[in-house]
């Protein structure tokens, strides 16, 4: 497979999911001590046409991100989620046929967001309304570990 390293749009795309694993480790120390975390962020993507805009918030309990998505159908778009971040991928595509034509809508996003705290994957909730995926990951308890015993 030929990769045009002129891409524009790859560029954009890879250059996004470095600063968001940077500003996730930054985000982490910070977010500990400063309560600002209950702003509402927006990535830089929605800066730039053609890529959806990602929205994260976090609580004191839990981890918020929205992925506005218009014209996109439920079943085009496949979430996955650890513990350190998420990763949403959609492949869609319309068909409209006229008299003498056949238009062709085809949209594909990847996209990864990292999270400024462990969240417990198990648990999270994703919701898809009037375009937009919200996802809500509890965060992980500081001692959620386990003690394992020594045979």
């Amino acid at each position: 497979m030929y990769n045009d390293p002129f891409d524009i749009d790859r560029f954009h795309r890879e250059f996004d999911e470095m600063l968001d694993m940077f500003r996730a480790s930054r985000n982490n120390s910070l977010m500990r001590n400063s309560r600002e975390s209950d702003k509402m962020e927006m990535s830089n993507s929605a800066k730039r046409p053609g890529l959806p805009k990602v929205h994260s918030h976090e609580t004191e309990n839990k981890v918020i991100v929205a992925f506005e998505l218009p014209g996109v159908n439920k079943e085009d778009i496949e979430i996955h989620v650890n513990e350190n971040r998420i990763e949403i991928k959609v492949e869609s595509q319309q068909q409209k046929k006229e008299e003498n034509s056949v238009w062709q809508n085809r949209r594909s996003y990847h996209r990864i967001v990292s999270f400024p705290t462990q969240v417990d994957p198990n648990q999270a909730e994703a919701v898809y309304e009037n375009g937009i995926v919200r996802v809500e990951l509890p965060k992980k308890s500081p001692g959620s570990g386990r003690r394992l015993e020594i045979k």
